[in-house]
């Protein structure tokens, strides 16, 4: 596949190979998703998992929580 031959050559760089076959990043993205090379994203984290951004989100949110 013509596609994966391009993404494996710019360094599995999805950018790159667009700008290669003069097509779009999520093409290829979605393209990748398809064939398998690409894992999905995961759909929800847990929250152990809540990166420090998360965890900042989450803080923000308590703060402007209506009181009850």
């Amino acid at each position: 596949m013509r596609l994966l031959t391009a993404y494996r050559r710019c360094e599995r760089n999805l950018g790159h190979t667009a700008n290669r076959l003069g097509v779009s990043r999520d093409l290829v993205r979605a393209r990748l998703l398809q064939s398998g090379e690409l894992a999905a994203p995961p759909t929800s984290e847990s929250p152990a998992t809540l990166s420090r951004a998360g965890e900042a989100r989450a803080a923000v949110r308590e703060l402007l929580a209506p009181e009850p």
